[in-house]
């Protein structure tokens, strides 16, 4: 897996941008989706924006998503910073009396475990949501009741469902596309290949 903190020990300038963006949403307490394409760094901006404002050390933060992997490389990520927190994860295996945290307690939470989750609000409380568009099946909506978040946000490549299911954030804080990124030079342009083979596909209708 590649190294975060290798990757971005310069910060670009639309990552930049999308810090004072998500920065500004807190502020107004607008729940905000960050929107930039794979490899573009999502979870580096988001944590470096909780970082640098003091939001990882003097709020309680849950960071959730459907796939384990997907909390591991947040894990990852946040080792780049040198102030550490107070990493708790809750899943299937894991699992701790919610007394325990305090500002300063970042939890990984795998949506799928968080079903059993008792939660009494006694500190600021922010909500991280990666893979966001996944956020319409009702585990999400339960866990966020459950928890009751002063401030939430999203990440995501895809803001927007086909069904067009509501998300239920107020804003996009920040987006850039993969064909914008790959036209300043942060990302490699897309090369299309067409493939011929000898299979044919008849598509009926009923």
């Amino acid at each position: 897996m590649m190294n975060k903190s290798k990757q971005f020990s310069v910060t670009r300038p639309y990552q930049i941008e999308a810090r004072k963006a998500l920065h500004e949403c807190y502020l107004h307490k607008q729940r905000a989706l960050l929107c930039l394409p794979t490899q573009s760094g999502k979870t580096w901006v988001m944590l470096k924006f909780l970082e640098e404002n003091g939001y990882l050390h003097n709020h309680v933060i849950f960071w959730t998503a459907h796939l384990s992997e997907l909390l591991l490389q947040a894990e990852e990520t946040l080792h780049s910073f040198p102030k550490a927190t107070n990493v708790k994860y809750w899943n299937a295996k894991t699992k701790f009396p919610s007394t325990q945290l305090r500002p300063g307690s970042l939890v990984f939470t795998q949506i799928q475990s968080t079903r059993t989750f008792k939660y009494t609000k006694k500190h600021p409380t922010i909500l991280v949501v990666d893979e966001t568009h996944r956020e319409a099946a009702k585990t999400y909506r339960n866990f966020e009741a459950a928890i009751d978040p002063d401030y939430k946000f999203g990440l995501t490549a895809t803001p927007y469902r086909m069904d067009k299911e509501d998300l239920g954030y107020d804003t996009i804080a920040y987006q850039k596309t993969l064909l914008e990124l790959a036209a300043q030079g942060w990302l490699a342009k897309p090369r299309y290949v067409k493939v011929s083979t000898e299979r044919r596909y008849d598509l009926k209708i009923a």
